[in-house]
């Protein structure tokens, strides 16, 4: 790809900035959105610098290509994107169109000479591989559609240039194309055809027997009807005169009028009827109506609408009742056509067999149509020329199906709706794309009262709720849920929302004998037009716990490469099986998930599911252990003993990396933890456990550590590890005490104190004295909890664990300061931080500036109190941990209202309340009694 002015070539930088530019070309004079880009350069995940990255990229190319006070610029923001602003001459990919669009009009003129030459000046502006040298996936799909469009140019080329009487000339050019391309027909037809006007009948006959071996061979099929019905006319000896370059092209007799020069067609009017239920798709819709000019214009251009969307989402009935909305703009009918791409028969209704519908449907007799597909599409664009029609594609398989249908000519709207996205539609024909997902909740409960009527009572709300939430939004699981309460009028709302709970998880509910409704067949005409690799990790990602799932987990279940992974998973996006909301995260509806389970436990043999399981949760525990070492460097971290092959772990580069896939990956690594449990790897949800035991703690995650650590305590008595069972009690121990649930508290810690005495282990001695000492310091029972500190030195000395001896000096410290003994508080604490700082401990670093904060409050000094805290604060947050976060702001803030700095304290304040809120943890009522008090005395504005 190549810029210039005037004779000199613009430098337009790296290969990734000159994407950016060809991304905008390749759509010019449509808006591209930043997560468009983003999506061309970055197909296996965006960074998080990604739309920064490309904006300076934008920046750079507007000074290159727009010179300095020159306006308009040719890239400008439009929405959340930009648009390049060129002129057709300026850009040789719509120079080349608009020449292949005047040829294909001298064609239709009978002057051939003409669109020849028009064809030649076009295929000349080709230099080689287009798009060449530009990075990501998205580049390839281009370069591959933008190499069929070259191909069809060629073709139409030599078509003419044989009608013309070039036999040699083409027959060359076509030898070659036919060897490079051995599967493609359209070639080997046009060499049949020179080699046989040219008297070469023996030849011609070669050429399709070989194309009959080679088709046989790689494909296992025969050549199709137009190689066929030509190979017939070679053994009939008909004469192979071409037909007569100045004979102009006519629409069929009986359907020619004198009026104005125009064919007299039939008027159709197909759309089916509108649902008398249509509910929602407000946003769509408004989407849909801006397409089309104000007023009752017609489109500037032949306008393709194209809406995809998983399996009942409602395509069809979006489309359908759009097109019923704008009818009266197309006075000259409405075309609807199957065309059978996902359909129960499996017979996908060919272009050939939908131009003979339209040509049924608008009067043309089939007895005078030309033969051929190039000839048919050819007189249907003819005949739609200057015509407004609106044609309805529905359930289109691929673009290669709908580009023969399209009119040509503007005036004419195309609605295509697929399951598949069909990028080169976009692309290529700048098809405007409408992704339609499930209906939001508010919708999805209006259109199930609108059918259910009067059945649904007042009291019915929870249960419309329920089904609205177990039918995932899709409308048509809605839809038949809906059909089967109709059917039976005595049973209650209550009893379908109970059915469809105690199915849940599976497709009980929604089979039926009928296949247009029976979502497991409607979901299998998806699942077997995927490739096989693809179709195993649709099946693979019903067995992903967490809400949505990575490349590299997903990588990690299939014991795949992360390349090969991304482009299946790729392939399901575009099948819609699966959504990708943000870059690198992939989703499954739950009735998808579902239908790829029950595939899964028919596919995939019991072994073969738990080998993916292991590997999954060996995912987890490595690039957890990577973050959390990040985070801890003096984590006490094991020596890892897993031989497990075909893991993918993610590369944690830093502590921002880390602190972000802990925050990403949450809920599925607690997820991950259950469905070990589910598949008894003791050994497997204990590693990753005792991995995240310290960091769920530190980050205020303990209702999910209660739960992650009861199955952990489970799975240790399973494997009769006393070391297991007791940190598994420990972690419990201490995250019910951060729940104010004191005494399950003090029976964790106490048997975690036994079972590491049993097994000898002193420094985790230690830490569970740690842990009650905390217990006894919530309790008030200071006394208590500074004798346990100390024994927790003791411990911690006897180990040789020096980060142990600073932390428990730093505990033994708070006590002292607890019980009044400012400065045998102050000793400890100095000592504690010196040995920490040297250590490099940042979270007991951080915890004892909160403790030199308090001790400092309570000797009276609140200014060195406040630079403590603040600094503890900083601490905190950096490191994530919430709670003790919030705690410091707390008491940061007393120490600023001590001052009269009443401003700083309620900030302070508010910052911690909003922390334990989040949290939900009891201290948020303290917090905001202080909030509400200083707004009471009028100390400042509430």
């Amino acid at each position: 790809m190549t810029a210039r002015r005037g004779p000199a070539e613009l430098e337009l930088g790296s290969p990734q900035q000159r994407a950016v530019l060809a991304a905008l070309l390749l759509q010019a004079g449509v808006p591209v959105s930043i997560q468009q880009l983003m999506e061309t350069l970055w197909d296996d995940g965006a960074p998080r610098s990604a739309e920064a990255t490309i904006r300076t990229y934008v920046y750079r190319l507007r000074r290159v290509l727009t010179p300095d006070g020159a306006a308009p610029p040719v890239i400008r923001s439009a929405g959340a994107g930009y648009l390049v602003d060129v002129r057709p001459e300026e850009l040789d990919l719509a120079t080349f169109r608009q020449l292949v669009g005047a040829a294909e009009a001298a064609r239709r003129e009978a002057d051939t000479t003409g669109a020849a030459d028009l064809l030649r000046r076009g295929l000349a502006l080709w230099n080689g591989e287009p798009l060449a040298g530009l990075p990501g996936q998205p580049m390839e799909r281009y370069r591959a559609n933008l190499a069929k469009l070259r191909l069809n140019a060629l073709e139409a080329l030599l078509a003419a240039e044989i009608d013309l009487g070039a036999y040699v000339s083409a027959g060359d050019q076509l030898a070659s194309l036919v060897a490079e391309h051995p599967l493609d027909e359209r070639f080997r037809r046009l060499l049949m055809l020179a080699l046989w006007r040219s008297g070469q009948q023996a030849e011609a006959l070669a050429v399709y027997q070989d194309a009959r071996d080679t088709l046989a061979a790689e494909l296992g099929v025969d050549p199709g009807p137009e190689l066929q019905a030509l190979h017939l006319r070679i053994l009939r000896a008909e004469s192979p005169a071409p037909p007569v370059p100045t004979q102009r092209v006519a629409a069929p007799a009986q359907t020619r009028t004198a009026a104005r020069g125009r064919t007299a067609l039939a008027t159709p009017a197909q759309l089916p009827a509108d649902l008398p239920d249509f509910v929602g798709r407000t946003a769509e819709l408004a989407g849909l109506d801006a397409l089309l000019p104000a007023g009752d214009a017609p489109p500037p251009a032949m306008l393709i609408s194209s809406i995809h969307g998983m399996a009942g989402t409602g395509k069809t009935a979006l489309a359908v009742h759009w097109g019923h909305r704008i009818a009266g703009r197309f006075p000259d009918g409405q075309l609807y056509l199957n065309l059978r791409g996902f359909h129960p028969t499996g017979v996908v209704m060919s272009p050939l067999e939908a131009l003979r519908a339209v040509f049924d449907a608008i009067g043309v007799d089939p007895r005078q149509l030309p033969d051929g597909l190039d000839a048919q599409a050819a007189l249907y664009r003819s005949l739609m020329a200057g015509r407004r029609m609106l044609l309805l594609l529905d359930n289109a398989r691929d673009a290669d199906q709908v580009r023969p249908l399209l009119p040509g000519s503007r005036g004419c709207l195309v609605i295509v709706t697929s399951r598949h996205q069909m990028p080169s539609l976009v692309a290529i024909e700048q098809a405007r794309p409408t992704k339609l997902c499930v209906l939001p909740d508010d919708d999805a409960r209006a259109y199930l009262r609108s059918r259910l009527g009067s059945r649904v009572g007042p009291d019915d709300g929870a249960q419309v709720d329920t089904i609205v939430r177990l039918c995932g939004g899709l409308p048509l699981a809605l839809s038949l849920v809906a059909a089967r309460s109709a059917l039976n009028p005595h049973s209650p709302v209550a009893a379908v929302a109970d059915q469809l709970s105690a199915d849940h998880g599976t497709l009980d509910s929604f089979v039926d004998n009928d296949p247009a409704i029976d979502l497991k067949t409607i979901f299998s005409w998806s699942y077997e037009r995927v490739s096989p690799s693809a179709a195993r990790l649709l099946r693979l990602l019903a067995l992903h716990p967490g809400p949505d799932a990575a490349p590299a987990s997903v990588a990690s279940l299939a014991g795949a490469p992360l390349r090969q992974v991304r482009a299946g998973l790729d392939e399901l996006v575009h099948a819609s099986l699966a959504r990708e909301p943000s870059p690198g995260r992939y989703v499954l509806h739950d009735l998808v998930r579902a239908y790829a389970a029950e595939r899964a436990q028919d596919t995939d043999p019991e072994p073969e599911r738990r080998a993916a399981v292991a590997r999954l949760l060996e995912h987890y525990t490595r690039t957890a252990r990577a973050a959390v070492q990040l985070l801890d460097p003096q984590w006490d971290l094991d020596p890892d003993p897993s031989t497990i092959d075909g893991v993918a772990p993610v590369e944690v580069a830093d502590a921002e990396a880390a602190r972000t896939w802990l925050t990403v990956e949450h809920r599925s690594a607690v997820a991950a933890v259950e469905l070990a449990a589910e598949y008894e790897l003791d050994v497997q949800l204990c590693r990753l456990a005792a991995t995240l035991s310290d960091i769920f703690q530190r980050h205020g995650h303990w209702r999910d550590q209660v739960a992650m650590q009861t199955l952990a305590l489970g799975a240790g008595r399973r494997v009769g590890d006393l070391g297991v069972r007791a940190a598994a009690h420990r972690s419990l121990g201490s995250a019910y005490a951060r729940l104010n649930q004191l005494d399950a508290a003090q029976e964790h810690l106490l048997s975690s104190l036994e079972l590491f005495e049993a097994v000898g282990d002193r420094a985790n001695q230690g830490r569970s004295h740690r842990g009650l000492a905390y217990l006894h310091g919530q309790q008030g029972r200071y006394d208590l909890a500074l004798a346990a500190s100390q024994r927790a030195l003791e411990l911690y000395r006897a180990a040789g664990d020096p980060a142990g001896v600073a932390s428990a000096l730093n505990d033994t410290g708070w006590c002292h300061a607890m019980l009044g003994d400012f400065a045998q508080a102050l000793t400890h604490c100095r000592q504690a931080l010196d040995a920490l700082s040297a250590l490099d401990v940042a979270n007991a670093v951080a915890s004892t500036w909160d403790s030199l904060g308090f001790i400092h409050a309570g000797l009276g000094e609140r200014r060195e109190a406040v630079a403590a805290y603040t600094r503890a604060v900083e601490m905190f947050h950096e490191l994530g941990d919430r709670y003790n976060e919030a705690d410091a702001l707390v008491h940061l803030g007393d120490c600023h209202r001590d001052l009269g700095d009443l401003g700083a304290a309620r900030g302070a304040w508010r910052r911690a309340l909003a922390l334990l809120d989040l949290l939900g943890h009891a201290t948020a009522r303290e917090v905001r009694t202080r909030l509400d008090q200083v707004a009471r005395e009028g100390l400042v504005s509430p």
